[in-house]
């Protein structure tokens, strides 16, 4: 301590006030050790005792604990005892009560002397009354049970019992006020305790204050009077210096060390006012050095030896790598990958070493990961020994320069490709007609390669005579002053090629208008000049082949007017074609028909639709009416407006007489069509009823007379009778023919598989009897006569039963398939077949194969399917072989909404 005390003195007090020093502060050292010792063993006592009392205590509490605990099993064993009604019972109460008074008397002497302790006293007394009663009571109990109590033995036992009962309580009252009393003594040692630690502190706080007054005293009266006093006068001229801008002697002498100290000061102050100065110039360099550096448009670093940005990283470099400059100062150059040990490492040398670097180009990435092209300048920092410290960086994006020469590049890459691959002559001579440069096309023209035509002219190759007029074509471009176009034939020195050119011919001037040469382009059009030729033949051949047809050719425009005709109108409607210029299709027609044709054009006109096989009457110029159709085309530009039509008109007034003379004809015959089907409806109706009384009246004498004239008569009548019936089924077929058309339904869409089934059923009885095996597929809805298409099937199906071959299953499929805009149906058998020749006349009206006798009908059955067909607009026909089965196909139009099949 004394060393310390000795140390501080030696530091902050002055050599003439040691001792006083060293003294009181020993003295304040002392004053602090003694009342740390009273106060440690105050401490350390009251521990102890707080420990002892503890113990005690806890001693005390659990003897009070297990004399409670006694005393209430005595009580227990009492009340048993007294409400027993065995000798047994009152027997082993009494052996439990007598050694638990026992253990209550030794836990009481446990807490304390009945001599000397009052509690302890009345327990003990209080014990010795309850063993006596206990004896008394258990006599009077047990005499009481075996029935030989004296007189008056049960009041007696009552009142031993309740003074047994009342120095059980006694003993418990005494049990608590030997708690109470423990608790008291433990109370009153604690609060002694508390007074003795009270007093302790007392006396180390007394201590602590007098130490501390006696330091204050001696500071006051010695430190400050001697010494704080000066060494306050020094630091208020510190404080007043920091203020001032000039220099002031300091206001305190002396030769001790505070004077001494005073004239440092001074001299500090001086060189603090100097330094000052030197520190306002060189912040103004360094502002005026920092603007320079964010002002500069270049990216400027620093680093120090490791590779760390050391303290500039200007604005410019914040902009073109995305770091701020609080970002990367004292941290390694960003642009340097870490993960690349071996590059860092080879930086970090380099800078070492010196690194000098002069526009070397570089590409690293930005904060955002996107790529920069960038020219480093780079320089080495030496301090004054010469070493070097860093190095500082001058970084020029040069992306933009890159990219333009990139995008320079491939223009350049682009132009050479496109020169090099268009099929055109290109070159490029100076004034002088030396050749600059030429695509490959020309030097298959000069049959030569680049390099041996560069730095040549044309009379280095073709004749003089040519070469001196290429010489003027070019004298000629550059004297204009714009391009020339010429057309020269030339020969390929390369294959002998005889070829015309169509030579282009430019002057090249600089900035400054000075000529640099003439660049040409020669393009072959011998095939253009062969095509013109031929074009200019088809339009003769065209001509000639228009004004020899009996068509007539047109144009006019978006209004109607005509714009060209052919000689062909001359011979239609005898105008010649320049009278027709101008004028409109419209004014040729006759004045009824004017309005509809213009109507109709004009719908035509705003749909762009084309014209075609458009009828119209018109006058010709000698008044003759003319049929005409008319075809054309729209005529539209680029952005698809309508110019006008092109078409033809062709005379069709000969053919328009023939249609007009056919188609009353055709409406004569169908009128006579119609009164014909009328008579044979009618025929067939008026002949049913005497037909029938025939019949009748023949049946009737084949009935009457059957045996009783001659074998001759007979036959005649069976003749008769037979012949009736056959000529009833006729005029019943011929019916059903004639109803086809007369009787039919309109057409509705139904499905044409009902319609197999209908025709199936009523075939039900002859498929049963022939065994037959009928399939179907299938089969689309059509539009039709429902129960037309029921005797179309019947028919079909009932003509292959009735032809099948004998012995043979007949096996009958329908089957229909869509084929275009129709519906073609077909009904395969296995059946006799049809020969190739009878084929077309099986469909005839009443034309039989084969004989009655062979096979049954009236041979109208196939006439009626065609006429049905025929009816529904579609076709009917047969494919077969002799023996080999036939197929029946016929076709109906596919409906508008149709089921595929």
């Amino acid at each position: 301590m004394s060393f310390g005390v000795k140390k501080i003195a030696t530091i902050f007090v002055p050599r003439s006030l040691r001792w006083q020093f060293r003294l009181a502060l020993t003295i304040l050292a002392l004053l602090i050790a003694t009342a740390s010792w009273i106060s440690f063993l105050s401490l350390r006592q009251s521990v102890a005792h707080t420990r002892q009392l503890a113990g005690g205590r806890l001693v005390q509490m659990e003897a009070m604990q297990e004399l409670g605990k006694t005393a209430m099993l005595i009580e227990l064993e009492t009340n048993r005892m007294l409400s027993a009604v065995t000798e047994e019972r009152i027997q082993t109460s009494y052996t439990q009560i007598i050694p638990l008074l026992d253990k209550l008397d030794r836990q009481a002497g446990q807490l304390g002397s009945k001599e000397d302790d009052i509690a302890v006293l009345a327990m003990y007394q209080a014990e010795q009354i309850f063993r006596n009663i206990i004896h008394v009571v258990v006599g009077l109990r047990t005499l009481e049970l075996q029935g030989t109590s004296p007189a008056g033995g049960r009041n007696n036992r009552q009142r031993f019992s309740d003074e047994l009962a009342r120095q059980a309580s006694a003993m418990a009252a005494a049990t608590g006020k030997l708690s109470t009393r423990g608790k008291d003594d433990y109370q009153a040692a604690v609060h002694n305790l508390a007074v003795a630690s009270e007093k302790s502190s007392r006396l180390v706080l007394t201590i602590f204050i007098v130490s501390m007054i006696a330091a204050w005293l001696f500071f006051y009266f010695v430190l400050e009077k001697r010494v704080l006093a000066r060494l306050h006068e020094i630091s208020r001229h510190l404080l007043w210096e920091a203020a001032q801008t000039g220099h002031a002697l300091v206001a305190v002498r002396g030769g001790d060390e505070i004077g001494r100290m005073a004239r440092s000061v001074e001299q500090f102050m001086a060189d603090r006012l100097q330094l000052a100065v030197t520190n306002r110039v060189l912040q103004q360099t360094n502002d005026m050095l920092q603007s320079i550096l964010n002002a500069a448009p270049t990216a400027i670093i620093d680093l120090d030896l490791d590779g760390n940005v050391h303290s500039i990283w200007n604005k410019a470099a914040e902009k073109m790598l995305g770091w701020s400059a609080a970002e990367v100062i004292g941290r390694p150059l960003p642009t340097v990958p870490m993960d690349k040990e071996g590059e860092f490492q080879r930086f970090r040398e380099q800078i070492r070493k010196g690194l000098t670097l002069n526009g070397v180009e570089v590409q690293r990435c930005r904060r955002d990961g996107s790529p920069i092209d960038f020219s480093i300048f780079a320089s080495p920092l030496y301090d004054d020994m010469g070493n070097v410290t860093g190095n500082i960086a001058v970084m020029v994006d040069i992306s933009e320069r890159r990219r333009m020469e990139d995008a320079l590049r491939e223009i350049k890459n682009r132009l050479s490709t496109m020169i090099n691959t268009i099929p055109d002559l290109i070159w490029l001579k100076d004034p002088e007609g030396v050749y600059l440069t030429c695509n490959p096309e020309f030097e298959l023209f000069y049959g030569a390669a680049e390099k041996d035509i560069l730095g040549k002219t044309d009379y280095d190759f073709v004749s003089g005579e040519l070469a001196a007029f290429f010489r003027k074509k070019d004298q000629e471009a550059i004297a204009a002053g714009r391009i020339s176009i010429n057309e020269e034939e030339v020969v390929y020195r390369s294959d002998g090629r005889h070829v015309t050119l169509e030579t282009r011919k430019v002057p090249v001037f600089d900035a400054n208008g000075s000529v640099l040469g003439v660049l040409g382009i020669g393009r072959n059009i011998t095939e253009r000049k062969r095509m013109e030729a031929q074009l200019l033949s088809s339009e003769n051949r065209l001509r000639d082949i228009l004004n020899s047809t009996s068509d007539w050719i047109w144009e006019v425009d978006a209004k109607g007017c005509y714009t060209f005709c052919s000689e062909g109108i001359q011979r239609v409607l005898k105008y010649r074609p320049e009278e027709m210029l101008g004028r409109t299709p419209f004014d040729l027609m006759p004045s009824e028909e004017q309005g509809r044709g213009r109507t109709a054009f004009l719908e035509l006109v705003e749909q762009k639709a084309p014209l075609v096989d458009l009828e119209n009457w018109n006058v010709a110029k000698n008044g003759r009416r003319v049929c005409l159709v008319t075809n054309g085309v729209p005529l539209l530009d680029d952005q698809g407006d309508l110019l006008g039509y092109r078409g033809a008109d062709r005379d069709i007034t000969v053919q328009k007489m023939l249609q007009i003379q056919v188609q009353e004809r055709t409406e004569e015959l169908e009128r006579s069509n119609r009164e014909l089907e009328q008579f044979a409806y009618a025929a067939s109706h008026d002949l049913q009823e005497p037909l029938r009384m025939v019949a009748s009246y023949v049946k009737l004498l084949a009935r009457r007379y059957k045996g009783k004239l001659d074998a001759d008569a007979d036959d005649f009548i069976n003749y008769a009778a037979d012949g009736a019936e056959r000529m009833q089924r006729m005029i019943n077929d011929l019916l059903a023919y004639s109803r086809i058309t007369t009787k039919g339904q309109e057409p509705e869409l139904v499905d044409s598989t009902n319609c197999l089934k209908t025709a199936l059923a009523n075939l039900s009885l002859s498929i049963e009897e022939a065994g037959a095996d009928v399939t179907n597929s299938d089969l689309p809805q059509v539009l039709a006569d429902e129960n037309q298409i029921n005797q179309l099937f019947q028919n079909l199906v009932g003509n292959a039963l009735k032809f099948s071959k004998p012995g043979e299953i007949p096996r009958i499929h329908v089957d229909a398939i869509q084929q275009d805009k129709e519906l073609l149906f077909s009904v395969r058998d296995n059946g006799i077949g049809i020969k190739k020749e009878d084929q077309d006349r099986i469909f005839q009206l009443f034309h039989r194969l084969h004989t009655r006798e062979e096979y049954p009908g009236t041979g109208i059955g196939l006439s009626l399917c065609q006429r049905i067909v025929v009816r529904h607009g579609g076709r009917i026909w047969v494919e077969s072989e002799s023996g080999s089965g036939a197929t029946f196909y016929f076709t109906l139009p596919l409906p508008k909404e149709s089921n595929h099949v």
